[in-house]
This record gives structure tokens, C-alpha cells and sequence, in this order.
């Protein structure tokens, strides 16, 4: 399984079993994704609801693997807080110029 980015910032899914037919998903809402910096170590994603939710970026899930590192903007997302290496935050607002 692998997933890609569109012109539009949105994520594509592709899938393949042995022999089998390679298959295309998007999904139904408004989802962005923003490429992640170098030295992003993971996001808190602050909602609309005041629930928070913390996320890891990753280089890769296991020998020989890569994983695409994206932010992934959603409709119900009110603020997102990137933080790198450093301990350093960045904040980003969906709506934005700054997104």
C-alpha cells in the first residue's frame, strides 16, 4: 500500500495483492496534505471540540521502507503544533496563509 499526493494536496491511496489488480482510493472529505520538514519529530492536532491528539512522524516502518511524512490537514482541525528535533514549536492554523 502506498499513498501519494495530488495536485490538489489530497491523498491518494494505492493498493496491490500478488497478481492481482493495483487499486486507486481517495477519500470522500476535504483532507490536505502539507509536506513535513526534515526535522519534524511529531504534531499535536488541536479540534474544534478542544480534543487534542498527538501524532509521530516517521522515516520508515520497517527494513527498506520509506514513509511519506505529511501533515494532514482536516476540516474539523482548529490548530495544529509541529515540534522538531529541537523541542522547538511551529504553529500552523488551517484557514490561513500560513497553512
Amino acid at each position: 500500500m502506498a499513498c501519494l499526493r495530488s495536485v490538489k494536496k489530497q491523498p491518494l491511496y494505492f493498493a496491490l495483492q500478488n497478481q492481482g489488480p493495483l487499486r486507486t482510493f481517495a477519500i470522500n472529505r476535504q483532507i490536505q496534505l502539507l509536506p513535513a520538514a526534515q526535522d519534524d519529530v511529531y504534531i499535536i492536532y488541536e479540534y474544534e471540540d478542544g480534543k487534542k491528539r498527538r501524532e509521530e512522524l516517521y522515516y520508515g516502518q520497517s527494513f527498506y521502507s520509506q514513509t511519506g511524512r505529511y501533515i494532514q490537514v482536516d476540516k474539523h482541525v482548529a490548530k495544529i503544533t509541529v515540534y522538531n528535533t529541537a523541542g522547538n514549536p511551529r504553529t500552523i492554523i488551517p484557514g490561513t496563509k500560513n497553512l
